[in-house]
């Protein structure tokens, strides 16, 4: 086979794969297979990472091919929402340039983009899908209140069937009160689960990529490294000053405040491993975490998300590593990793490595 039909065919592939993701649990349209749905990234992700940038591209366009044949307005919604994020994180992580004078490189010589940022731009972009997706809704049900009042309907009589069942609601609220709160509270969730999403997807996508010998930049120690920068902090307190407003702006406001949320608990947890290293209960303790968040639905990501802000602003994992090297606190560094240059150095002009 040509050399250079190799990524076409690997990217036709991936493509396939994504839309047989995508495809299937709209289909069957149970909670189980739309599940599912949420590994459509995995496979352009992957073709991105560990071959090239290019390949995601032709992944992203095979499977909107694919999809066009039953629906031409999800072949576009697939190839905006899903290929188009997936090309640019690979587009970003094939980003590199040559080391400057006093940076250090890996082991190529190379500088590559950092993985802050990286890691700011797979928030951003789950906050920018949850936010359109909004929109759209909101533009096709006629307006906000339109949108709001849809849903409360159809949720209300979910409500209703479960009070017949033998269920019952707090005192003094209504069906129709009660399903008003649970979407008002439900919807900008989305922005948080994106994130996630987008984050989890990623990482698989490279750790198999690594794993096969693809991955082209060098692996970041995650739990040392993976942070968000602290710019992030004063945008996610803006966010959240969101609910004073009402209606849509609110509700955006409230969506962009849960994808830096989830960003920020994503931080806090890998806080969590770097702390449990080196400590034999820590197969216990990070077990304990994560069934704790699933158990609870997800109410440990807010005291997670406290504790990633916080390590962004007092460096908790750098202290917590000094300690076990025996440094005293404040003390520079031993080393830093090559994908995050000097703070406050500004990067030289950046190129994809070839």
């Amino acid at each position: 086979m040509p050399a250079h039909m190799q990524p076409i065919l690997i990217g036709i592939g991936a493509g396939l794969a994504a839309a047989l993701f995508t495809i299937v649990p709209a289909m069957r349209g149970s909670m189980g297979s739309m599940l599912i749905a949420l590994a459509g990234f995995l496979p352009i992700m992957l073709a991105g990472l560990a071959f090239s940038p290019t390949t995601a591209l032709i992944a992203t366009a095979a499977g909107a091919a694919v999809i066009f044949i039953f629906s031409p307005y999800a072949a576009i919604l697939f190839a905006i929402a899903i290929g188009l994020p997936c090309w640019q994180l690979a587009r970003l992580a094939w980003l590199a340039r040559p080391a400057e004078a006093g940076e250090a490189a890996s082991d190529d010589g190379l500088v590559w983009y950092p993985l802050e940022r990286l890691f700011m731009w797979t928030v951003a972009l789950g906050a920018a899908l949850a936010c359109a997706n909004l929109l759209m809704q909101v533009f096709m049900a006629g307006g906000f209140e339109a949108f709001v009042a849809r849903l409360t309907k159809a949720f209300r009589a979910f409500i209703e069937l479960s009070m017949k069942s033998g269920q019952s609601l707090p005192q003094g609220l209504s069906p129709e009160d009660f399903a008003h709160f649970a979407i008002s509270a439900a919807l900008p969730q989305a922005g948080g689960l994106l994130t996630a999403v987008l984050a989890i997807n990623f990482w698989i996508a490279g750790r198999v990529a690594k794993s096969s010998n693809n991955l082209r930049r060098p692996w970041a120690d995650l739990p040392e490294n993976l942070r968000l920068p602290p710019q992030m902090a004063w945008l996610f307190a803006l966010a959240l000053f969101s609910t004073i407003l009402t209606g849509l702006p609110r509700m955006l406001g409230m969506t962009i405040a849960t994808a830096i949320g989830m960003g920020f608990a994503i931080q806090g947890f890998a806080t969590l491993h770097a702390f449990t290293r080196g400590q034999k209960a820590r197969p216990l303790l990070l077990s304990l975490a994560y069934s704790l968040t699933i158990m609870l639905q997800g109410m440990p990501l807010m005291l997670m998300a406290l504790i990633g802000v916080a390590d962004t602003y007092w460096n908790l994992r750098a202290k917590a590593a000094q300690a076990r090297q025996g440094q005293p606190p404040g003390a520079p560094p031993s080393s830093r990793p090559p994908d995050d240059p000097p703070s406050g150095t500004p990067p030289g002009p950046w190129g994809q490595k070839q």
